[in-house]
């Protein structure tokens, strides 16, 4: 059973995408950002990736993610 919150989200969610929004996602387990690079390249909006290594224990920290989607 969907409840009366849940079904309202999904609605906006839908009314969002019917207006041309980009679908959004979030990457947990994100390693180098495969997956996020080919996300992106189809057009979908990430909110964030999240990676934690057993080396490093930081959000976002892997070298190779970093090189991946530098902003500037």
């Amino acid at each position: 059973m969907i409840t009366a919150d849940a079904l309202l989200i999904r609605q906006r969610k839908l009314a969002r995408l019917r207006s041309g929004g980009s679908p959004r996602a979030l990457e947990i387990c994100s390693g180098c950002g495969g997956l996020s690079l080919g996300l992106q390249t189809a057009g979908i909006e990430l909110g964030a990736h999240i990676e934690i290594p057993r080396w490093q224990r930081r959000v976002g920290s892997s070298p190779t993610a970093r090189t991946n989607f530098h902003r500037g």
